[in-house]
């Protein structure tokens, strides 16, 4: 206990999340910054690789013209698009502005994952944490293309930062500041509304008893009020109950219809176009596809008739028939999902200058050893500091999010840097137990007290 004790004082004031940086990881901050803008800089300020970038763009240029707010619901998500706005009304209609903005950006997420990883472990873990964010590939790539994931990943470390400050001081302030940081990362990406039941039932294990369900309620509360205006403002424009966005029934009959093989084409199939057809001449026999075509020219003509959200709830409503018609087989799906998610790279027809044999080698030399030494530090972890499940718990939140729906590689990556968290700190307690001679205690333990699973 007096170990324990004397480390939590010696990290005391440095653990504060604004207050002195240590001067290693200004180093690593400044580096990890570095590496991007040089990777993002030679890129082409005027063109864009990617579809979903051109969707954002546009809607932020819009913005950012006339200040008002245009899209479809599917691409209602407020946070990428303001932001980028933001950067077009000082710097003009810029990528290269825009891809910088991302690339400075990245400092604060090293600096969030270093918190976590100090907080619920050791400082040598928080700095090989820091370390591994700032050099892992894929979130340098990440900073290149206008994708909501970039801003996701940081306002989720925010979010699971807030929450762990909250659970080290017992301050409601605390509590309601990462309920607006929760609320703020569902606006971003709304698959983030899966973390809430997570972080309530923590809130609610980590809270005294007195106020375990108000305190649990509390984060929650401020969570939907921050979300209340952007849902008051779509029943506004669309005349629909749409709280962030639509694309659920989509994607979920993307992931669940005769022609799904759960891999990352999923998420493109529309019924009856071109990729529909050709899946369809793969896995159906002639009497099934001919029985399936007439079945989908019948729904295509009753989704034709229909509003962009209720055209998503038709096709949840069919994709939830087809699930419950052929469960055996949305739980394959659902297992072909996951190893898509876990692929370390997606196999990409969009873009064939990404999707090439260098890039994939690269993605499979830095992800593949963090999984592996991610899973024993996710384990070791869960036995030594039970505080620590809040970061399983984002992991956790990903898969119930994606595994029923549609998959592929970019959705996971904003969790890596759990993953770089939990690889870390097997690389550390492995050292240690190499060097450490038999029978010396363990390690100090990490700043935040754990408490038994029965509070």
């Amino acid at each position: 206990m007096g170990i324990q004790s004397e480390a939590v004082r010696n990290r005391g004031s440095r653990s504060k999340v604004f207050g002195t940086i240590p001067s290693g990881l200004i180093l690593v901050m400044t580096l990890a910054v570095a590496i991007r803008l040089l990777y993002v800089l030679p890129l082409n300020p005027t063109s864009l690789s990617w579809s979903d970038e051109s969707r954002y763009d546009k809607i932020a240029w819009h913005l950012a013209e006339t200040g008002r707010f245009e899209s479809s619901a599917y691409d209602a998500p407020p946070v990428l698009p303001g932001l980028l706005a933001i950067v077009y009304k000082v710097f003009g209609h810029n990528y290269r502005a825009a891809r910088t903005c991302q690339a400075l950006l990245s400092a604060a997420f090293v600096l969030a994952m270093f918190q976590l990883a100090d907080m619920f472990f050791d400082r040598r873990t928080a700095y090989l944490t820091a370390v591994g964010v700032a050099f892992y590939p894929q979130f340098i790539y990440l900073s290149s293309v206008l994708y909501a994931e970039h801003t996701y990943l940081l306002l989720m470390a925010l979010t699971v930062l807030g929450l762990a400050r909250w659970q080290k001081q017992g301050r409601l302030y605390q509590l309601i500041v990462a309920g607006l940081l929760m609320g703020l990362t569902a606006l971003c990406r709304p698959v983030f509304l899966l973390f809430f039941p997570f972080a309530a039932v923590y809130v609610w294990w980590q809270a005294s008893p007195k106020v375990k369900l108000r305190y649990s309620l509390t984060v929650c509360a401020v969570a939907a009020g921050t979300i209340l205006p952007w849902t008051i403002r779509n029943a506004m424009v669309f005349h629909r109950f749409v709280p962030i966005s639509t694309g659920f029934g989509t994607h979920l009959w993307r992931g669940n219809n005769d022609v799904a093989m759960g891999d990352t084409g999923d998420r493109l199939l529309t019924p009856l176009e071109a990729l529909w057809k050709q899946r369809a001449q793969m896995l159906l026999t002639d009497a099934q596809r001919e029985k399936v075509t007439a079945q989908m020219e019948i729904f295509v003509q009753r989704l034709d008739q229909l509003d962009g959200v209720s055209r998503d709830r038709q096709m949840g409503a069919e994709a939830m028939r087809l699930i419950k018609a052929h469960p055996g087989k949305f739980l394959e799906l659902v297992g072909r999902r996951f190893l898509t998610l876990y692929t370390a790279f997606s196999q990409l027809k969009e873009n064939a200058e990404v999707a090439n044999e260098r890039n994939s080698l690269i993605a499979a030399f830095s992800f593949y050893p963090v999984l592996a030494f991610g899973i024993a530090g996710m384990i070791l972890a869960a036995r030594r500091y039970k505080a620590s499940l809040l970061l399983h718990a984002v992991i956790a939140s990903n898969l119930a999010a994606y595994l029923p729906m549609t998959a592929c590689t970019r959705f996971r990556l904003p969790i890596d840097g759990y993953w770089i968290a939990f690889a870390a700190f097997a690389v550390v307690a492995a050292c240690d137990r190499l060097t450490r001679p038999a029978g010396e205690n363990l390690p100090p333990q990490p700043a935040i007290a754990d408490k038994p699973l029965s509070t």
